[in-house]
């Protein structure tokens, strides 16, 4: 540290007490030698050395509040303590010193050492970097020939129990691909050639696959592993050059409110049919043993799935970010993965497609937009998968989804229907079904087309989404951008709303799904407004999963309604009259199972044809093959920008074309339909 920097920063903030249920002043001061924030009654106080309490920062987390910009949080030792800061440019301040004295203090000591000489050092040069990553590879592909050989030998071993057998060859593979992650990270920041090609990575290279260069470097490792040097994490002869100090002490009885307790996821191949051969038969249709209901497919998490069991991994991982750093291009573990593509999940906002298709069942314009306020309330309970947080796959540029509701009314199809549905988002649906079809048609920024039709009822919705992902400490925040367009096209009526936010708290724990943020709803034509806002749990007291709104009439001023409830329960309306009602009650609304192809019936650029690998890996919870698979496809992807920028193309996509500032479906419904002069 500079001089400036070793002083540390003091100053006033606030912290939440249980004893009078409140905010109190008090003055923080910031040791960086020792580790340890202290905090005095006044500043008087702190210049008598009058000490309150003091907070250690060796192994602590910061979490920051995004809907409140003056609230932190800091976890140390199994504690969670709340502090307010005077303005967002103070919290700012504060949070950033917390987390340099925090990574500094949790680092190894050999390179605390190397930080406090980082003032006398040169900086490290291309060829520096590349060597040591060379020399990362030596030992990944050491770490994995150990692996092979240790879990053989644990299989031979008979006295061991098979359950702490499995337990240690799985955190042995968790390691091996969490130690592969952050090496195919480093080799596009140093251009560095990737010695693992997708189709040969795993575990088969060894030190004569290497460069020169590496190999010279690799050499020493390999001598040393032959002469049975075990490789330990390198140590200071005197680890107490900066003192650990033991100093989560609160000498005041106003211990921090709400203390949590944190305990220890376009072309074809061959083999494959097109557009052409697989889409439609000689009756419209796809062969019906290619067509499943996606029930046997269905995986709900409700299961705790052991996330504290990869702590490590996620501490490790949360150290080499910043509080407030945009996650968008930071590969995360695979183990947090969900099993299903972000292009899949949009299609489960219609998982209650008789709410959607029941709109323009409303015989006045208040009905009908209720009736899509409903629908629209009920998506986000929808689309989750359980209770456990976790992560959908990135779509790769160019992956496509597709399915169908089947709405079960039997009667016999009309030709013009038939030929709306050859023409539609999904050709081989049956005649009366919800039809839906997502691309990703844009890698940066991530942007997401979507569009869903119900011809019977002439309802088709469309939009695209933008997803930003920031991180928060002990939680990720996804920004929604983009924009949601519902037509009733009997009526020429268009409901425009947007997305409210998406957090995955509780990340080193157990995490869970929370949606925060304000958003709305209008129809332009009848002048019907709802204005709805998603509650986040604040830091002391309040519920999980509040939402609130407000229905207006907006050219007479009138209030329709107020709403509120709980997202993922039940929802209640009341009206001006003193009348309360339910609303909506999602707990009892019956999902209806999406139609969908079978995997080897889909194309390549198909989402569960495009991760069927990792998806299966997942399954079989082999995380290394896993890890493995979805580099496999991010690999794929690279090569085909680079491909492109070398041609001087741009990537064309299927069937979404981007007009204005927004991204249309090329062939919507009303476009098809006969006789219509509004195309």
């Amino acid at each position: 540290y500079s001089k400036m920097e070793i002083q540390g920063i003091q100053g006033p903030l606030s912290k939440w007490t249980n004893v009078v249920k409140g905010w109190q002043y008090r003055w923080f001061v910031l040791d960086k030698i020792n580790g340890c924030l202290s905090y005095y009654i006044s500043r008087e106080q702190m210049i008598k050395e009058t000490k309150r309490g003091c907070v250690k920062l060796r192994g602590a987390v910061l979490e920051i509040d995004d809907s409140d910009e003056t609230a932190f949080a800091l976890i140390s030792d199994n504690k969670q303590f709340h502090l307010q800061a005077q303005g967002a440019e103070d919290r700012e301040r504060w949070v950033d010193a917390l987390q340099e004295c925090i990574h500094f203090h949790s680092a190894p000591p050999i390179l605390r050492k190397l930080s406090s000489e980082g003032s006398n050092r040169t900086s490290a040069t291309s060829s520096d970097i590349q060597a040591c990553v060379a020399e990362a590879e030596g030992y990944y592909s050491l770490l994995s020939d150990q692996i092979k050989s240790f879990n053989t030998k644990l299989t031979l071993t008979s006295d061991l129990q098979s359950e702490y057998s499995q337990q240690v060859k799985d955190l042995t593979k968790e390691y091996s691909a969490a130690f592969r992650d952050s090496l195919d990270q480093m080799h596009p920041m140093i251009s560095l050639p990737d010695p693992h090609p997708p189709t040969d990575r795993r575990d088969s290279r060894t030190a004569t696959e290497l460069t020169n260069k590496e190999e010279t470097n690799v050499k020493g490792i390999l001598a040393r592993a032959s002469n049975g040097v075990m490789f330990v994490p390198v140590t200071t002869e005197n680890e107490s050059t900066v003192p650990v100090m033991e100093c989560n002490s609160d000498s005041d009885t106003d211990y921090f409110y709400d203390v949590e307790t944190f305990s220890t996821e376009g072309e074809n191949t061959p083999g494959h049919k097109s557009d052409e051969d697989t889409e439609t038969n000689k009756s419209g249709y796809l062969d019906p043993h290619d067509v499943i209901v996606d029930e046997e497919l269905e995986e709900l998490d409700n299961v705790f799935e052991g996330v504290s069991q990869h702590k490590g991994v996620l501490m490790h991982m949360a150290s080499q970010v910043k509080v407030g750093m945009d996650l968008t291009r930071i590969t995360l573990p695979t183990f947090i993965l969900e099993k299903r593509s972000l292009l899949e999940m949009y299609a489960e906002f219609l998982s209650y497609p008789h709410l959607f298709t029941s709109i323009p069942e409303g015989d006045t314009a208040e009905k009908r937009f209720i009736k899509c306020v409903q629908y629209f309330l009920s998506t986000f309970s929808a689309a989750r998968k359980g209770t456990i947080a976790k992560k959908p796959y990135n779509p790769v540029i160019g992956e496509v989804f597709r399915c169908y509701w089947d709405m079960s009314q039997r009667r016999p199809m009309m030709e013009e229907e038939s030929q709306l549905i050859k023409r539609g988002p999904v050709p081989w649906a049956g005649h009366d079904s919800l039809t839906f079809i997502a691309e990703q048609v844009s890698h940066h920024p991530p942007i997401s087309g979507f569009y869903a039709e119900y011809p019977s009822k002439l309802i088709s919705v469309s939009g695209h989404n933008w997803t930003q992902s920031k991180y928060f400490g002990l939680s990720i925040g996804v920004h929604n951008v983009g924009i949601i367009r519902l037509n009733l096209h009997e009526f020429d009526e268009e409901y425009t709303c947007t997305l409210p936010k998406a957090y995955g708290r509780s990340i080193l724990t157990v995490p869970w799904i929370e949606i925060g943020g304000k958003c709305y709803m209008e129809c332009s034509k009848t002048g019907y407004l709802a204005n709805i806002e998603f509650h986040c749990k604040p830091f002391y007291g309040g519920k999980k999963h509040r939402v609130t709104a407000e229905i207006t009439h907006q050219p007479t001023g009138r209030l329709v309604m107020k709403i509120d409830g709980e997202w993922n329960g039940v929802i209640f309306a009341d009206y001006p009259d003193g009348n309360r009602e339910i609303f909506l009650d999602t707990l009892n609304l019956q999902t209806v199972m999406k139609k969908i192809k079978k995997v080897d019936a889909m194309e390549k650029h198909e989402s569960r044809y495009v991760w069927k690998d990792l998806t299966t890996a997942l399954r079989a919870e082999d995380l290394e093959r896993a890890t493995d698979a979805k580099h496999a496809v991010e690999e794929q992807q690279r090569a085909g920008v680079r491909e492109r920028n070398e041609k001087g193309e741009v990537f064309r996509t299927r069937y979404f074309d981007l007009i204005g500032e927004e991204w249309k479906y090329k062939h919507p419904l009303m476009s098809r339909v006969p006789g219509n002069t509004n195309k």
